[in-house]
């Protein structure tokens, strides 16, 4: 009986993760709770909000945030100075020159890898 009660309340919590999940397009637009839609169609804030954010299927235009612009610079790779987590940047280019998924690892001190887990997305 408490097989049946485990299977019944992971099987109701997986439904209303699927139900909390809210998908966008041109014709069903984000609600202001989570006013970007990523580009996998589902809405969100903070990093839905960045690269990859659909102005159009967005609450409204200006949701989404605009992409940094580009300098001209000179990079020292013998650190991990300057790298900030995807999950951490939220679109303010001060705070990091290099946004990273995974575990980049530094080579001989002189040169960061970029490493892809077998179970990445590859993105």
């Amino acid at each position: 009986m408490k097989t049946i009660h485990a299977v019944a309340a992971v099987t109701l919590a997986a439904a209303s993760a699927v139900q909390a999940m809210i998908s966008c397009d041109a014709n069903n637009p984000c609600p202001s709770s989570s006013p970007c839609c990523s580009s996998y169609g589902f809405c969100g804030v903070g990093a839905y909000c960045l690269g990859g954010c659909y102005p159009k299927d967005s609450f409204s235009m200006d949701s989404c945030m605009p992409a940094p612009v580009c300098k001209s610079s000179d990079y020292d790779f013998t650190n991990m100075d300057g790298f900030i987590e995807n999950t951490e940047y939220l679109g303010d280019p001060s705070t990091g020159n290099w946004v990273f998924s995974g575990n980049p690892l530094m080579y001989n001190n002189e040169a960061v890898l970029l490493t892809m887990t077998e179970d990445s997305s590859g993105t």
